[in-house]
């Protein structure tokens, strides 16, 4: 998975990468672990790496955040007791 990324290479970066190849590097490695740890307790073959989004997490908290009226920016302590 990793090695497509690492061979892109531009015109002058012939031993460098790009940012982005980073930072794609970067985004794979706890998909990888997640995914071994997955296998290993679930036996599952694969991910469906389309469906990973930050937009179930991000609905969740502001529910949490809308059940503060008044308050919108809850402590942990807070979260806590509205879940």
């Amino acid at each position: 998975m990793k090695e497509p990324i690492k061979n892109i290479r531009g015109i002058g970066k012939e031993k460098s990468l790009f940012p982005f190849q980073n930072e794609i590097l970067i985004s794979i490695s706890p998909l990888e672990k997640i995914f071994e740890d997955l296998r290993e307790s679930s036996g599952i073959k694969y991910i469906l790496t389309l469906q990973l989004n930050q937009a179930c997490f991000e609905n969740f908290f502001s529910s949490l955040r809308a059940l503060g009226v008044s308050n919108d920016h809850p402590t942990s302590v807070d979260c806590i007791n509205r879940f």
